[in-house]
């Protein structure tokens, strides 16, 4: 069965996950009694809990509430944090309309603002971003259409859209 982590992390400042959590194995072997494996469809882990974050590193915890009746191979799950130092990012991306091909708006272009671990810097890409323009999103602001982020690589976190609409013409 797959493995279900729960994960409460709070990293130093300037200090986040550069790339997803580790799991290892990602699923166990479980077996008992088939009244009590029909019900089953994930494993639930202990929590990892931690705080004050600013290194990489490996965590064990163990299957929550374990029932007697199931036996459970392995029972301890090895957790891998990749830690990184980030940085604030900015990129200008173009904005993308699907609708009418005769509306018009300003600007073309907006500014990403984002943290991104020092070691994935390299990797910012205009292409990995998509941001459209939607009018269904206007609501009360007459003339402007609203920016929404579609697209964004797993490395860019805390996306901010400088600006936030567009002005129609």
């Amino acid at each position: 069965l797959p493995i279900k982590v729960a994960t409460y992390l709070d990293f130093a400042p300037e200090f986040d996950l550069k790339d997803s959590l580790q799991i290892k194995p990602d699923s166990i072997s479980v077996s008992g009694p088939f009244e009590l494996l029909k019900s089953l469809s994930t494993i639930e882990t202990t929590p990892l809990i931690l705080s004050g974050i600013n290194s990489s590193g490996n965590h064990k915890v163990r299957i929550k509430n374990p029932q007697a009746e199931l036996s459970y191979d392995p029972s301890e799950i090895s957790i891998r944090l990749n830690v990184d130092r980030t940085t604030e990012a900015r990129i200008t991306v173009p904005i993308q309309y699907s609708g009418q091909a005769s509306l018009k708006f300003e600007p073309q272009t907006l500014t990403l603002v984002f943290q991104v671990a020092l070691s994935n810097y390299s990797k910012i890409k205009a292409a990995d971003f998509w941001v459209t323009a939607e009018t269904a999103n206007a609501g009360d602001s007459v003339g402007k259409m609203r920016l929404v982020l579609k697209r964004s690589p797993y490395y860019a976190k805390k996306i901010s859209l400088l600006p936030e609409f567009v002005n129609l013409h």
